[in-house]
């Protein structure tokens, strides 16, 4: 092999090795700093504005990895937010949102190590902001991350008690019947459940037309 040749590799492993330093320990360090700066702010944030002026900074530096860890983070805040925010339906759809940007690159590529985890938590997000807001159209959008983390994982406790919840909201007696079946087939220690379910039963009965 000829010295420029030998050269010219050597060159190009280096611009990889440096790559691979900057866009796979630098950057991500650097989200991570800006992040932890961000977040010592949040202890005087008073307004939505000034929750957003601490996390987005982090969230919009660039660098592939670690942005879905970094998103689930504040997904986790926004949740808490949502549930202390009150009777503000306002800030929750602000907040909803947000949020929702930020996943939704995430989400898209209906697959990854935590994406259960995701489907649960934006789902979790999107049941509150509908109890919040009486917004019927986040139901609807919980009920289908929700419904696709069940198809995904059929057996995890996440799903079944997300989607009891909201076929409950929902008035949808058989589907949460059934829904409440599966749980206390597969825990039959759990009694709220199962009383839940005797519930919807006689529900279900008493409004079936006599024969």
């Amino acid at each position: 092999m000829h010295d420029t040749a030998k050269k010219t590799i050597a060159v190009l492993a280096s611009l990889v090795v440096v790559s691979l330093v900057y866009y796979g320990s630098y950057l991500p360090l650097r989200k991570g700093q800006i992040f932890i700066e961000g977040t010592r702010n949040l202890e005087n944030a008073k307004s939505l504005q000034e929750f957003e002026g601490a996390v987005s900074p982090a969230l919009d530096a660039p660098g592939p990895i670690g942005q879905p860890e970094l998103v689930r983070n504040v997904a986790g805040m926004v949740l808490n937010a949502l549930r202390s925010s009150g009777d503000k339906p306002g800030i929750a759809s602000a907040l909803l949102d947000f949020i929702d940007g930020y996943y939704q690159p995430i989400l898209a590529h209906d697959r990854g190590m935590s994406f259960e985890q995701d489907l649960f938590l934006m789902g979790t997000i999107y049941e509150t902001a509908a109890v919040k807001t009486r917004q019927v159209s986040y139901l609807t959008t919980a009920e289908k991350y929700l419904r696709h983390g069940y198809e995904l994982g059929p057996r995890r406790p996440q799903f079944l008690y997300g989607l009891l919840d909201i076929y409950r909201i929902e008035n949808d007696v058989a589907r949460a019947t059934a829904i409440a079946e599966q749980i206390v087939a597969q825990w039959p220690t759990d009694t709220t459940t199962k009383g839940v379910g005797d519930q919807l039963r006689a529900r279900a009965a008493s409004s079936t037309p006599a024969r």
